[in-house]
């Protein structure tokens, strides 16, 4: 007598058919996996950048002007370095501190109210050359928020397409005839 049990096991094309599937899953899944990481390291230098800005807010109650230093403020700024993320108007720079991601600047231009500090991801290849900036009350374009932007010249360059750093990855709502986004934070 015979017996009619054979193994079964899957077949070359079942095989591929699953291969496929995950594939396809890991295609949709890791831009989306970047792009939650970035948003966390964003937040991160935002915590920073808040932080800063009470610590002027604090300042400018004190002494009536605002801060050309960050050694002025009664903030720890644990970044060290003084990679430069904006260069336009270098003599208008008046500090900088960076980490290996962040670039983190006073800017203050002399003759009118347009004081402002920038914080620029220096590190990263895609979103290198996104940054944001906060103008201090009196700024004529921008004041007492936080702003977005792809940054396209003086200083590091954010080679990707309008868009896809601050209303891609932030979902930052863009500002009618300006480049800027602001962010809710």
């Amino acid at each position: 007598m015979k017996n009619n049990c054979r193994k079964k096991a899957f077949t070359l094309v079942e095989l591929l058919v699953v291969v496929l599937i995950i594939g396809i899953l890991a295609a949709i899944a890791l831009p989306q996996y970047r792009k939650a990481t970035e948003r966390a390291k964003a937040t991160e230098a935002l915590v920073v950048l808040k932080a800063v800005i009470q610590g002027a807010e604090t300042y400018h109650l004190a002494n009536g002007t605002w801060p050309r230093k960050f050694d002025e403020l009664a903030v720890d700024i644990p970044w060290t370095g003084n990679q430069k993320g904006y260069t336009g108007a270098a003599t208008h720079l008046k500090d900088t501190r960076s980490n290996k991601d962040w670039s983190l600047q006073i800017y203050k231009s002399p003759g009118n109210n347009d004081h402002r500090i920038y914080l620029t991801r220096i590190n990263n290849s895609r979103y290198k050359g996104a940054m944001f900036f906060y103008a201090f009350p009196g700024d004529s374009a921008y004041e007492k928020d936080i702003f977005c932007a792809e940054r396209k010249s003086n200083g590091v360059i954010f080679s990707g397409d309008t868009g896809d750093y601050c209303a891609k990855v932030l979902h930052a709502t863009p500002i009618p005839n300006s480049t800027a986004y602001k962010v809710e934070f």
